[in-house]
């Protein structure tokens, strides 16, 4: 992230992206695309992340046997995967928009609202199922995780910006039935 300052800069009128004056239509699909792919590796990372949590819980144990057996833990990482499938599917359904030539602005922000917030608390629960270990990188760096995955919350707008989109595709009455 940085800033950019363009002071007196020429284009040429053959470097316009789309029609004059429809730069807010190319901005908007740019969006579109943006939210709906941009946190998708991270989505991926989150799934091999659990993997990894729930081999690591299974082989670590009490005097009564593996830590999953606990429902504390096991519907934690049940609760992740949930998160995780209902991320990924939102996230499928908005690409699956863009194939088809939809202009769902509501469907992407959805899918990167929904995705965002999936892997952020993916990596908080890790973190708390795996305590130390997971602070320490064993199996998984559950504190870096976190730190990679909480951008994923302010890139291509807020959590409060996607709800906005949202929003106004509620009111507008475009609801899909």
């Amino acid at each position: 992230m940085g800033i950019v300052k363009l002071d007196r800069c020429r284009i040429p009128a053959t470097a316009v992206l789309g029609r004059p004056r429809a730069g807010l239509k190319v901005f908007a699909t740019a969006m579109q695309w943006e939210r709906t792919c941009l946190l998708a590796g991270f989505l991926g990372a989150a799934e091999r992340d659990l993997g990894l949590c729930v081999r690591k819980l299974h082989d670590r144990s009490d005097r009564e046997g593996s830590m999953l057996r606990h429902q504390a833990v096991s519907h934690r990482l049940a609760r992740m995967q949930v998160k995780l499938d209902g991320a990924r599917l939102l996230a499928h359904r908005a690409a699956w928009n863009i194939d088809q030539g939809h202009a769902d602005y509501a469907a992407a922000a959805t899918a990167k609202l929904a995705v965002s917030e999936a892997i952020v608390d993916c990596a908080q629960d890790g973190l708390r199922l795996l305590a130390g270990a997971g602070w320490c990188g064993e199996p998984v760096d559950f504190a870096k995780a976190l730190a990679d995955t909480y951008g994923g919350l302010f890139a291509s707008g807020t959590s409060e910006i996607q709800l906005e989109v949202i929003t106004r595709h509620l009111q507008s009455g475009h609801l899909e039935k």
